[in-house]
């Protein structure tokens, strides 16, 4: 049986807010009460078809009666379980209220959902897409999606409009697909086209989403053995963020359910949400003048790789290297200088590393570098490169050549070591280095040797912490 559509709504909450957002997104044929979670829904004497309500507001030491809806920002108690209804987490986004609204009250021109009533099989996958973490969510639209939208497997790519080109991000097909298609206008490849489109592609069948999008067969490259297909853009206003390949229908026909539009905006606004955290998360850890990772990424990253390291009993070495003379040139030539001699070291540097090596700037003129699974002997050959590089290219601003010079010092991590002493002894071994390099005059000899190896006892006390 077909749920009956849902008109009097009666909302038990303290919120505002949310009460706010909910009313914003309400059908014009549908109404909403909001009610005190300390009155008693059946005592308030209104007329309801359904019943929503904020599980943050209800009072623990009252039973709860059957709700097809429950808001909640904060887990339940240890012990407690959460009803059986559709579940959606606070603050509550507009697109979420709209999407409960879509599932709870379809307008009357859209026929109800088909089957049973649909709070089953909803709040999972609902919820799951109700995330910012943008590798949740990925994996979230392409498991738990798919089977709500009638489809048995699916592809997620991810949109970079700077490079013009859909990337696989997610996929539970066990076949091959496409891990790249371009997005430039001369691509006829049925995804870029359905990209392009910005309205959802419900299909028989792989044929018949070339034809409904004009991409020829040989560009198409998708299994026509796959049955009814669904190649859904989904996008924040102004942006595609990617695009959903949902494939292998699971029962028959081809209708899509009446709130599957609603959904897919959601999924949209949330994927556009998720990146914009993974982007701010990524920058929160990112130096803006180098491009390289910042001290914030040091203090998590050294201890992380150190665990590692004990745990597989694999060697780590750390690398502290220190600029020779930046202040002249800061003093002589002006800070601008300064900052093109720090973004050509830290080129010089990302040249020397390899796929497994990062780097950091953790002050004005100072880089650590990590290399795990490398010993003492093999950081300094990456030295060796860095030294190398800085002393062989050639860095200028505003038509002048700038010296660059540095001291490194290299530490390989020793069983009993705190991470600070570990920084100590990269320290240790850098100024030992630069104190080496130190002329009678007091000023710096680049000619002299500029590595230096931590010492074989351990330091006497971190001059740091992390």
């Amino acid at each position: 049986m077909a749920a009956p559509p849902v008109r009097n709504v009666l909302l038990v909450s303290d919120d505002r807010q949310l009460a706010d957002a909910l009313d914003r997104q309400r059908p014009p044929d549908a109404a909403l009460c909001r009610v005190d979670a300390l009155e008693s829904p059946d005592a308030a004497g209104l007329d309801r078809d359904d019943l929503w309500i904020d599980l943050d507001a209800w009072p623990h030491e009252r039973p709860m009666p059957r709700a097809s809806v429950v808001f909640y920002a904060h887990g339940p108690a240890q012990g407690e379980r959460l009803p059986a209804a559709l579940l959606v987490r606070k603050p509550c986004s507009q697109d979420a209220a709209a999407a409960v609204w879509s599932i709870r009250a379809p307008s009357a021109s859209a026929p109800a959902p088909p089957g049973d009533d649909p709070l089953v099989a909803l709040p999972a996958w609902l919820q799951s897409i109700h995330v910012l973490d943008l590798r949740e969510l990925c994996h979230a639209l392409v498991t738990h999606l798919p089977p709500a939208l009638g489809y048995r497997e699916a592809s997620l790519y991810l949109c970079d409009a700077s490079q013009q080109v859909l990337t696989l991000a997610e996929s539970s097909c066990n076949r091959p697909i496409d891990l790249a298609v371009r997005l430039s206008p001369d691509t006829s490849h049925v995804l870029a086209l359905a990209a392009r489109c910005g309205r959802a592609v419900v299909a028989r069948d792989a044929d018949d989403a070339c034809r409904a999008l004009g991409a020829g067969v040989r560009a198409r490259q998708m299994d026509a053995a796959d049955g009814g297909c669904l190649l859904a853009p989904l996008s924040a206003p102004g942006r595609l963020g990617g695009l959903l390949v949902c494939t292998a229908r699971l029962s028959g026909g081809n209708r899509p359910p009446p709130w599957m539009p609603a959904v897919l905006s959601f999924a949209g606004r949330a994927l556009s949400h998720a990146r914009l955290h993974e982007q701010a998360r990524i920058e929160a850890r990112v130096d803006g003048l180098t491009g390289l990772y910042n001290y914030r990424w040091m203090t998590e990253t050294l201890r992380r790789e150190l665990q590692r390291a004990q745990r597989h009993d694999v060697p780590l070495t750390l690398l502290m290297l220190d600029l020779d003379g930046l202040k002249q040139v800061n003093d002589r030539c002006g800070h601008r200088a300064g900052d093109a001699v720090l973004r050509h070291v830290a080129a010089v540097i990302r040249s020397a590393l390899r796929e497994a090596d990062s780097a950091a700037r953790c002050g004005g003129d100072e880089f650590v570098l990590l290399l795990p699974d490398t010993d003492a002997a093999g950081a300094m050959h990456v030295a060796e490169r860095v030294v190398r590089g800085l002393r062989d290219a050639r860095c200028g601003h505003g038509g002048q050549e700038l010296p660059v010079a540095a001291s490194v010092g290299v530490a390989q991590w020793r069983s009993g070591w705190t991470v600070e002493q570990w920084i100590e002894a990269a320290d240790q071994a850098m100024y030992a280095a630069k104190r080496a390099k130190l002329r009678p005059d007091g000023d710096q000899d680049h000619d002299a040797p500029a590595l230096r190896a931590a010492p074989a006892d351990l330091p006497s006390g971190p001059s740091r912490t992390v």
